[in-house]
């Protein structure tokens, strides 16, 4: 008796077991999609239908107020201009497929919104955050290079701080300065070491990074460091004129002093949108 219930749990739990696995393939390979498209955006979703026309005009709003920030001109008035493919997921598909709580995230070429958390949240920033990320990660849009994890997030975050009109962090880095615990660039290069650090203050970080980029080089010069043919570091030493871990020292001095009266570039930032 007491075996055949060991047999019978254990049968269980590998139907359970399979049940799961089937039911996360079937979420990724058996979606009815539907699909619409804008003037800059291939938008392919499933549900909540009636929000995805607004959620189009959102999208062609900030590609208009950002695209001029990263493309030529030549590339803004390009009819065959590749459009940006965007995949809309209720939560739970999302969490299934993604395997995240967050609300959206950019891979493989490819914007993925969890729209029940977008709606919940209200946040226009984050699909600029996303749109910047296309600029910037998108081979069709640029030439894709090893950029590292301190200037891809450190851009998005930055548009995505003008979006929302407010500075993020500015408590988070006066901390990490009082307790000597900023990280160092070269700890914030691939996306391991990103995602598996403090997260928050790397993303803060990376922010007032590009902000004294932006700052100290100018914006569109910075910017134009992802439609720039060659490696980043050279680059990165042709628009500074320096090596990486010189502007970093410099930096680390403008930091300290940023925190207290805030940069121009993000006064300036604030004001865009």
């Amino acid at each position: 008796m007491k075996k055949n219930i060991i047999i019978l749990i254990v049968v269980v739990c590998l139907l359970t077991m399979l049940g799961i696995v089937f039911y996360i393939n079937l979420s990724a390979e058996q979606i009815e999609w539907e699909h619409v498209e804008s003037e800059h955006f291939s938008i392919d979703y499933f549900s909540h239908g009636e929000h995805i026309e607004e959620i189009g005009k959102q999208l062609e709003e900030i590609y208009y107020e950002i695209s001029p920030l990263f493309l030529a001109e030549e590339e803004l008035n390009n009819d065959n201009y590749s459009k940006i493919s965007v995949v809309i997921y209720d939560d739970t598909t999302y969490l299934k497929i993604r395997k995240s709580t967050a609300t959206a995230a950019f891979n493989n070429n490819q914007f993925q919104l969890n729209i029940e958390k977008y709606l919940e949240k209200g946040r226009r920033s984050t699909l600029a955050h996303e749109i910047v990320h296309a600029f910037t990660n998108d081979d069709s849009l640029v030439e894709k290079k090893d950029y590292p994890m301190w200037l891809v997030e450190g851009v998005a975050m930055y548009y995505q701080s003008g979006s929302e009109g407010k500075v993020f962090g500015k408590e988070m880095i006066s901390e990490a300065i009082k307790n000597d615990q900023l990280v160092g660039w070269s700890d914030m290069v691939t996306s391991d070491q990103f995602h598996d650090g403090n997260r928050k203050l790397n993303y803060t970080e990376a922010m007032w990074i590009y902000s004294y980029l932006v700052d100290t080089y100018g914006e569109k010069n910075i910017n134009g460091i992802f439609n720039q043919e060659g490696d980043f570091v050279t680059i990165f030493r042709t628009i500074t004129g320096k090596e990486i871990d010189e502007v970093e020292k410099e930096w680390q001095e403008y930091i300290r002093q940023a925190i207290y009266e805030l940069p121009r570039s993000m006064q300036d930032n604030l004001k865009k949108y």
